[in-house]
């Protein structure tokens, strides 16, 4: 396969948003033929940024080519994610692009006219349709 499939869907700024990116990502990853773990885990630690930090509506994009799976999440703030330090185990959030870093084969995010987009890429053996 050398065809890029693409698939895209946008979002409220809502914790139930949040829930249904991540179903997004796993329904999409089922029908690729790939294990929804690792991509259903990314969008959602993404989204949940999207939703807590920039305070937006944000969209969710799935494409591969290859054995490449891409991840983009946008959102409306032109703040960039920073990677947090260390975090005490007590505290209840700021693991989440560490999480991206550790699954992810890359990761970054770049600003857009209107905010920023937050991508990843998995390699992995993917059958779109």
């Amino acid at each position: 396969m050398n065809d890029r499939v693409t698939v895209i869907r946008d979002f409220a700024p809502s914790a139930s948003a949040v829930r249904a990116a991540r179903n997004f990502a796993a329904t999409t990853a089922a029908r690729w033929g790939v294990d929804p773990a690792e991509i259903e885990t990314i969008v959602g630690e993404l989204a949940a940024n999207a939703y807590v930090h920039a305070r937006s509506a944000f969209t969710v994009s799935l494409s591969c080519v290859d054995s490449l799976l891409e991840i983009q999440v946008e959102d409306q703030s032109s703040r960039m994610p920073v990677l947090a330090g260390a975090v005490p185990p007590d505290e209840p959030g700021g693991r989440g692009l560490m999480m991206v870093r550790a699954i992810a084969a890359a990761w970054g995010a770049r600003p857009t006219p209107f905010g920023k987009i937050v991508w990843a890429e998995l390699t992995t053996r993917v059958r779109a349709t």
